[in-house]
This record gives structure tokens, C-alpha cells and sequence, in this order.
């Protein structure tokens, strides 16, 4: 890689991180499916707040 030519650098910096990017998004919603939690958070959010309302009053 020619240090003159930072459109190289910049497009292989801009690929690798696209890509862990897009791997890690993969990768973490395959182990939410895994535990059958849905990817919304607000959905997420809702269902916690009830887990520890039940286990408060239950």
C-alpha cells in the first residue's frame, strides 16, 4: 500500500470495519433467537419489567 494514496487506505479501513460490523450484528442476533428474545428493545424492556414485577409480588 502506497502511502501517497489514501483513498486505498481509506476504502480497506472502511471495509474491515463494515465488516466486524456486520458480523457482530449476525452473530448477536442468531443468540437472541438462540434464547427466544426479541431483537425490539422496547419488547425486551416491556418483558423484564414483568419478570420482576412477577418475582416482587409472586
Amino acid at each position: 500500500m502506497d502511502s501517497r494514496d489514501p483513498l486505498v487506505a481509506n476504502s480497506l479501513i472502511t471495509f474491515v470495519y463494515a465488516s466486524v460490523s456486520f458480523t457482530r450484528s449476525y452473530f448477536l442476533r442468531r443468540v437472541f433467537e438462540k434464547f427466544g428474545i426479541d431483537d425490539n428493545f422496547i419488547k425486551l424492556g416491556i418483558k423484564l419489567r414483568k419478570m420482576r414485577w412477577r418475582k416482587n409480588n409472586g
